[in-house]
Parts: C-alpha cells; sequence; structure tokens
C-alpha cells in the first residue's frame, strides 16, 4: 500500500446559480442546456470555462478529468447541509458539497473512485 500523497487545491470552486428561462429580467440568449436553477460548478482557466452539473457529480461522486491539459479531480461530499434553507440549520436539507484538486502528486497522475464512502485512488 503506497503512503498518502498531498494534493493541490486547484479552486476556488464557483457555485453559480443559473437564470429563469424567459425570466423579464434578460433580453439577451438564455441557454437552455441546464434546467433553471441548477447548481453547477465553474472550472476556469484564461478566460475557458467547463461547467459540470451538481446533479452529475452527486450522481458519480468522484469525477477525473483533463481541462486545459490540467488534469483535475473533483469530489462530491453529501452531508453538507444549507445556511440558508431554515432558521435553525439543523432543520436545514442536505445539499452536498464539492472540491476541485489538481490530480497530479509528485508528477504522477492520481485516478480515484468512489467506493464504500471512500475516495480511492487506482494504486492504492
Amino acid at each position: 500500500m503506497s503512503s498518502p500523497r498531498l494534493m493541490s487545491f486547484i479552486g476556488p470552486c464557483l457555485i453559480l446559480i443559473g437564470v429563469i428561462k424567459g425570466s423579464k429580467f434578460f433580453d439577451e440568449y438564455i441557454d437552455n442546456r441546464l434546467p433553471a436553477m441548477e447548481r453547477i460548478v465553474d472550472i476556469e482557466d484564461g478566460g475557458a470555462y467547463k461547467i459540470y452539473p451538481f446533479k452529475e457529480i452527486r450522481k458519480k461522486k468522484v469525477i477525473n478529468d483533463d481541462f486545459k491539459g490540467k488534469k483535475t479531480v473533483i469530489f462530491y461530499a453529501g452531508k453538507t447541509v444549507s445556511v440558508l434553507d431554515e432558521k435553525d440549520i439543523k432543520d436545514s436539507k442536505h445539499v452536498g458539497t464539492v472540491t476541485v484538486f489538481s490530480s497530479i502528486v509528485d508528477g504522477e497522475r492520481l485516478l480515484f473512485r468512489h467506493k464504500k464512502g471512500m475516495y480511492i485512488d487506482a494504486d492504492t
């Protein structure tokens, strides 16, 4: 078994809110590829963007990807509650959270999977 290795954080990871289709507030073209108010993760590099719908990340739990030549890994954790949902946070719904990291460690790319509530790299 290999020893744990540190990964560098790519961040910041932005969670954006979509626009409402047909809204009176938007006169320009509205992108309908995702539903209104869909939570997303947006990665930006030099003016180029890649969008990951939150529901896809939640379903897969981990996404190994390549963006603009940079190897990335996206992790989802489901036990985070919304601080904006209810007056008392213990009554708030679980909304999950996402983090994005570089998957290159010591010059080597690590590929991750989710198994039994844990994130495991292929070589561990």
